[in-house]
């Protein structure tokens, strides 16, 4: 009797080959009637999409709590459980595996980068991406040449799509418009200050002098790299106090990236010019 079935659809950017796949086994049903799921890793990216109720992932020491319509993503290596899950039988599950192929250079990172960075940290999901990956999973279970071109399409879309976001092809706020004929340098220069808020790596990387790369990124951004990472951590902690009122001011400046809740204080000064407790009130 088969008791596990992998349907994997494989698509390439760059250096970097992405794989999705679709696992159904028989312990991870029996998980699922028992209500008793055991702490376990994986070798993959574990993607969880709820489609209603609502779910609390164990990871390590962090509870993530989950509702209806957000995604999470489990890093490899990560120890995790679910636990108080509503009609988890009803939701999505994907894994995802990243391979460094030959192929043009900066995609792999870029890739990785991203996931790791977005691990076990809840994304709202739009409607409209939710019944395409539920499309692209019934489309996984069948089988045949038009079916494979399928596939291979809609994995491209529903991928850039993820990535779109969880911020990793997203344009900083106040960068301008992108032209089709945008150079290599300025395509460089958008992956590295989303990715590194370090001066010196993306001088390192574009192999110009920390003092030419900050000229650049404010001409381009408006604004230095200081201030980008503050905005972005900025708008992080906003999110959380709207979607997890029962977060600490602490807990909220630690899961949004800053040193302290007194620095998370003087960004909310800085660009809301409210304090962060008064921000919680008005979106409470």
């Amino acid at each position: 009797m088969e008791t596990t079935r992998i349907s994997s659809v494989q698509v390439s950017f760059g250096d970097a080959a992405v794989m999705i796949h679709k696992i159904r086994t028989l312990a991870a049903e029996l998980t699922i009637y028992t209500g008793k799921p055991m702490p376990h890793t994986h070798v993959y990216y574990e993607c969880h999409v709820i489609l209603d109720g609502a779910a609390c992932i164990v990871s390590e020491n962090e509870m993530i709590y989950l509702q209806k319509g957000e995604l999470v993503i489990i890093p490899p290596g990560k120890r995790h459980n679910s636990c108080q899950i509503q009609n988890m039988e009803d939701d999505l599950v994907f894994a995802v595996t990243l391979e460094n192929i030959v192929g043009e250079k900066g995609y792999y990172p870029m890739f990785l980068q991203a996931l790791n960075r977005v691990g076990c940290v809840p994304v709202m999901l739009e409607s409209a991406q939710i019944n395409r990956l539920l499309q692209f999973s019934a489309l996984m279970e069948e089988d045949g040449v038009r079916v494979y071109c399928m596939q291979k399409m809609m994995a491209y879309e529903i991928l850039f799509s993820l990535f779109d976001s969880i911020g990793s092809f997203q344009m900083p706020a106040g960068m301008p418009d992108v032209s089709p004929k945008q150079d290599r340098q300025n395509i460089t220069l958008d992956w590295l200050v989303n990715s590194y808020p370090s001066l010196s790596k993306i001088a390192g990387e574009l192999g110009y002098t920390t003092r030419h790369t900050a000229r650049l990124i404010r001409h381009r951004y408006g604004m230095n790299l200081g201030e980008m990472w503050q905005k972005k951590m900025l708008e992080t902690a906003k999110k959380r106090m709207e979607q997890y009122p029962g977060e600490t001011l602490n807990q909220i400046a630690v899961q949004a990236g800053f040193p302290s809740a007194d620095s998370m204080k003087r960004a909310f000064l800085k660009w809301e010019k409210i304090k962060p407790v008064e921000y919680r009130e008005q979106h409470s």
